[in-house]
């Protein structure tokens, strides 16, 4: 993938796909959730982290350029219509012009 393609190859033939992507990944920093949020104390042991973090690979983990630590958001935050600004009507105009864009990207290939 690092080439920005993937081929599969079985038994009878093999096909190549391009491969240029945006890995975005999310996982809690240890078990209860809580590992440096300023307003809860983390109930986990130092070995109880360092297994669940262990779950993840080292060559997966080494393949992850940038890592953020994100706070928790409020409930009451995520919840507030403040925060919706945009309505159905504008997703969808948004997702019609990606799949222009893709197939526009694709035509060129057996990829539809």
């Amino acid at each position: 993938m690092e080439d920005g393609y993937v081929t599969i190859a079985r038994a009878i033939t093999s096909i190549t796909y391009p491969a240029t992507f945006m890995l975005v990944g999310a996982m809690n920093p240890c078990p209860c959730g809580y590992f440096s949020a300023p307003n809860h104390e983390c109930t986990c042991t130092y070995t109880k982290i360092h297994r669940y973090r262990s779950k993840i690979s080292g060559p997966l983990m080494d393949r992850i350029d940038i890592h953020v630590e994100v706070p928790a958001v409020p409930y009451k935050d995520l919840a507030s219509q403040n925060n919706a600004t945009a309505t159905s009507a504008d997703i969808r105009k948004h997702m019609k012009r990606a799949r222009v864009i893709q197939s526009d990207r694709l035509k060129r290939t057996k990829i539809h």
